[in-house]
């Protein structure tokens, strides 16, 4: 039986449903395969961002690691059709940029943790079917907009966001844009529901002032 709070939830976007921004999630085709792997206690919150990724993105999969009694099995991750590359900045980490991506010669796929920095770190270490994929890191100077939580500092994305600007390197700006627009539609939804804290958001401040204006 569901609870009261469930009942009042969008079961799409999972925010309750005065504040539901469902109609611009729209499905966004690419040719990259983007593979997830986020923790179980990431499920149950609103503000994980890679649940949404994997309903906007129909070329992509979530595998979940944590759960009592059900190790992760990665066996059959690696698409043998397409080149991994591991979605995180660490010391062995590639620039994915445009000679980067020309180099390939085959689709990509984008294989992305979804935790903090230290957990992602450690959990390539611990992974034998990942030691051997080559990282890439993303080189930017925008800040995250991802201010729902916080990050070791403001040039830290949260998983939609890095996933969003790896495809603009992959796949063209079009689709960064595409995402992007979404992505800042729920931050700003979120944001609108916490009564009160989004006045000290400047970067949202207008963003929702519009909104409000438009309904």
């Amino acid at each position: 039986m569901k609870s009261n709070d469930e009942e009042k939830r969008c079961p799409v976007c999972r925010l309750k449903k005065m504040y539901c921004f469902c109609a611009v999630i729209k499905h966004i085709e690419t040719k990259t395969k983007v593979s997830m792997i986020v923790h179980v206690r990431e499920l149950n919150l609103t503000t994980n961002t890679a649940q949404l990724a994997r309903t906007v993105l129909p070329n992509s999969e979530l595998y979940v690691r944590g759960r009592v009694g059900e190790p992760l099995d990665l066996e059959n991750l690696i698409d043998e059709d397409r080149i991994p590359l591991y979605l995180f900045p660490d010391e062995n980490a590639v620039e994915l940029d445009s000679e980067f991506v020309n180099s390939l010669d085959r689709p990509v796929q984008l294989i992305v943790p979804d935790g903090s920095w230290r957990q992602a770190k450690k959990f390539k270490r611990r992974e034998k079917v990942l030691q051997g994929i080559q990282s890439v890191r993303l080189t930017s100077t925008r800040p995250s907009d991802y201010i729902l939580r916080r990050g070791p500092n403001e040039q830290s994305l949260c998983t939609f966001e890095a996933i969003a600007r790896a495809l603009g390197k992959l796949e063209g700006k079009g689709v960064m844009d595409k995402l992007e627009l979404i992505f800042h539609t729920m931050v700003a939804q979120v944001m609108d529901s916490r009564k009160g804290y989004v006045e000290d958001v400047p970067r949202y401040k207008d963003y929702l002032a519009n909104k409000k204006s438009d309904t």
